[in-house]
């Protein structure tokens, strides 16, 4: 007898999906923000900056920087 096998997603389904925007650095968002790298890093140990991990690489996406601009600007 064979052994059931397991249902697997559709190709596609549940995968990350590629955008065309481009992310950010935390170099790039300190920059822009006016402020030093160790505070963006603190926004993003607080969770108050959602980022996207590459293994130890940081990025961000500029739609949750502007997010985060418009919390502050509240």
């Amino acid at each position: 007898m064979r052994p059931d096998k397991t249902q697997r997603p559709v190709s596609g389904q549940n995968e990350p999906r590629a955008t065309d925007e481009p992310l950010l650095t935390v170099a790039e968002i300190a920059q822009s923000c006016q402020v030093c790298e160790r505070t963006v890093r603190r926004w993003i140990a607080d969770g108050d900056l959602p980022v996207v991990r590459f293994g130890r690489l940081v990025r961000i996406r500029p739609r949750d920087h502007l997010a985060l601009i418009r919390r502050c600007l509240s």
